[in-house]
């Protein structure tokens, strides 16, 4: 290890040491949050409570909402996608079993034109 490192090493833990709370801070702080006599909400709770405190919170609802109607209505795309989808199979099926139908009546026309040919002639 370098010396250099060995430097940085030493002034990062000289910088992370712990350093004891200045006299009074303690008290400092808690006599910030306690409410005052005669007063049920702190004045940080009123602030949170008020219209620009409950801006995240609404637009969180908001984004929240977003993507609930985002992923209704990709839901009800995909749901339409794939009826249109099975309504194009049906009615592939439906013209190939036609073809089918109508080939197969042609080739029975032909076969009865044929009959009725070889039975008009012997008579």
């Amino acid at each position: 290890m370098s010396d250099l490192d060995g430097e940085f090493e030493a002034e990062l833990r000289q910088s992370l040491e712990r350093v004891q709370a200045p006299a009074g801070f303690v008290d400092a702080v808690m006599k910030r949050t306690r409410t005052a006599p005669g007063r049920s909400v702190s004045a940080a709770k009123q602030r949170q409570s008020g219209l620009i405190a409950g801006w995240p919170s609404l637009l969180l609802l908001a984004a929240s909402l977003l993507v609930a109607v985002g992923s209704a209505l990709k839901g009800h795309h995909q749901e339409q996608v794939r009826r249109e989808r099975q309504a194009k199979r049906v009615a592939a099926q439906f013209n190939q079993a036609m073809f089918v139908t109508a080939r197969t009546l042609a080739h029975i026309d032909d076969n009865v034109s044929q009959a009725v040919s070889l039975s008009v002639r012997k008579l």
